[in-house]
C-alpha cells in the first residue's frame, strides 16, 4: 500500500471553475494550501486521493449487490458540492465517495458506488445544481452529459 495523499479541491464564487491541487504527501500541507485559497476568497475541501484499486466502501455502508462504480467529472462534481439539492441515499453515496486524482493537469472524479437508482437521483440533483447557477459553464455542462449518459448505460 502507498503512503496516503491528499488533494485540495477549490471552488471560486467569482470565476466559474473549480481546481484541484496537489496531490500533497501530508494532510498538514493541504491544509495549508487550502488556507491560502480560503484567504483568496476560494471555498476549498481537503479530500483524500485515492487509487483506483483502493477504492472501499466508506462509512461502514456496504454498496447493495446492484451496485455499480460511476465517476463524476470534477467539473460536475464541484457544483454538487456546492449544492444543497444532495439528500438521502444519493447526497450519502455522493460525500462518502472517494477523490480519484488524474492526468498531470490536475483534473478529478468522483467515484460513486451506488444503485442505478440512486445515480438517476444523483443526475436529477445535477440538473438543478446547474439549473441554480443559471446553466454553468461549458465544462459543467458537458460534465452533465457525461455522467447522464453513464448513469443511461447502466440503467
Amino acid at each position: 500500500m502507498t503512503a496516503r495523499q491528499w488533494v485540495v479541491i477549490g471552488t471560486s464564487a467569482y470565476v466559474d471553475t473549480s481546481v484541484a491541487c496537489g496531490p500533497y504527501g501530508s494532510a498538514e500541507e493541504a491544509l495549508n494550501v487550502s488556507a491560502e485559497l480560503d484567504a483568496k476568497g476560494w471555498v476549498s475541501e481537503l479530500c483524500m486521493l485515492y487509487a483506483v484499486g483502493e477504492i472501499v466502501p466508506v462509512g461502514g455502508e456496504e454498496p447493495g449487490p446492484d451496485a455499480v462504480t460511476l465517476h463524476i467529472p470534477g467539473a460536475l462534481a464541484a457544483l454538487l458540492y456546492r449544492s444543497d439539492r444532495l439528500a438521502g441515499a444519493g447526497g450519502r453515496a455522493f460525500r462518502a465517495a472517494p477523490v480519484i486524482g488524474w492526468g498531470s493537469r490536475g483534473g478529478y472524479s468522483v467515484a460513486v458506488s451506488a444503485s442505478p437508482d440512486v445515480h438517476q437521483d444523483l443526475v436529477e440533483a445535477a440538473r438543478w445544481a446547474l439549473d441554480d447557477e443559471g446553466g454553468g459553464s461549458v465544462a459543467a455542462r458537458r460534465a452533465f452529459a457525461k455522467y447522464r449518459n453513464r448513469v443511461r448505460g447502466v440503467a
